[in-house]
């Protein structure tokens, strides 16, 4: 852990955000291909999800390895950790820090609420999928119980 702990944030909440902006473009690409009804190309970009979450929940890693440095037990959504951090990095640099995290989560939020209608549309989707299959089905059955009348019924 370097000592000096403002950069060691600093650089936490830059790779996080990076990882969110790539979640937001992911994101965008996912909703497109449900738009799209595009199933092959929605597979991919929900690989290329898993991903980003296995690399967010590595930074989660990093976070809580701070915070066993600066002698906290809980993580950064504690009130002690970030009372830890305050008393490492003094009051001017602590604002910042304050305002790139609240800025980050406000990002994370988003892609939250972006994620829920795209899953919401997906939902549709498959909804409609699922009754049109069912529509079919009734109609194959119609389709065989016509084909076995018709060969029963004599002029």
């Amino acid at each position: 852990m370097p000592a000096d702990v403002r950069c060691f944030i600093s650089g936490l909440i830059e790779k996080e955000t990076m990882l969110y902006q790539s979640l937001e473009e992911s994101i965008a690409r996912e909703e497109s291909a449900v738009n799209e009804g595009n199933m092959e190309t929605l597979l991919l970009v929900l690989q290329e999800k898993q991903k980003i979450i296995a690399a967010q929940e590595k930074m989660m890693d990093e976070w809580d390895e701070l915070s066993r440095y600066l002698s906290v037990d809980c993580g950064r959504e504690s009130d002690d950790f970030w009372d830890a951090v305050r008393s490492n990095v003094g009051r001017l640099e602590y604002g910042e820090i304050r305002r790139s995290v609240d800025s980050m989560r406000s990002l994370a939020a988003g892609l939250l609420q972006k994620e829920k209608d795209v899953q919401n549309k997906l939902e549709t989707v498959v909804s409609d999928l699922r009754q049109q299959m069912i529509t079919m089905q009734h109609a194959r059955k119609a389709v065989q119980g016509y084909s076995r009348s018709s060969g029963s019924i004599r002029p």
